[in-house]
């Protein structure tokens, strides 16, 4: 799950415009919407913000390549971590243990939303390709009985 993705679920799921969060973040409207598009990197401290105005981990927008299932685990028991690059440990220490069940639902909901659309175009450009095969087949039978 990317950072993009991340910041737009956080600010969405919290009812937030992306003003609001600039301002909490004490950031440009501008800084804030390169960030939310991914065209800038978080910096340490930015993430530390991030994590108190979202009462998330801080690595959770640190960490893109982290694997789904465990974003959701740390997000919401925010218990010790073991990444397997390495064998690098750390704790996760946040004064709300409780509030990430209802934040996990709604990413996994955006994420499923997010491929279920996604399947629908592949689904899509399948059905025009095998049109266009079955449309090349008669030319071509076409062709060959003249």
């Amino acid at each position: 799950m990317n950072l993009a993705f991340k910041l737009t679920s956080f600010r969405e799921f919290k009812n937030w415009q992306r003003e609001d969060v600039a301002r909490e973040l004490g950031l440009s409207g501008d800084s804030y919407e390169d960030l939310e598009e991914g065209r800038i990197r978080i910096s340490g401290m930015l993430a530390d913000k991030l994590s108190e105005l979202y009462q998330a981990p801080a690595e959770f927008f640190l960490i893109d390549d982290t694997p789904t299932y465990l974003q959701a685990q740390v997000l919401y028991s925010n218990c010790t971590i073991t990444s397997g690059y390495g064998g690098t440990s750390g704790y996760v220490n946040h004064l709300n243990n409780d509030r990430g069940m209802e934040e996990i639902l709604y990413l996994r909901k955006q994420e499923v939303s997010s491929l279920k659309q996604q399947i629908e175009y592949l689904q899509n450009q399948n059905d025009n390709l095998i049109k266009m095969l079955a449309a090349k087949n008669r030319t071509n039978a076409d062709l060959v009985i003249s």
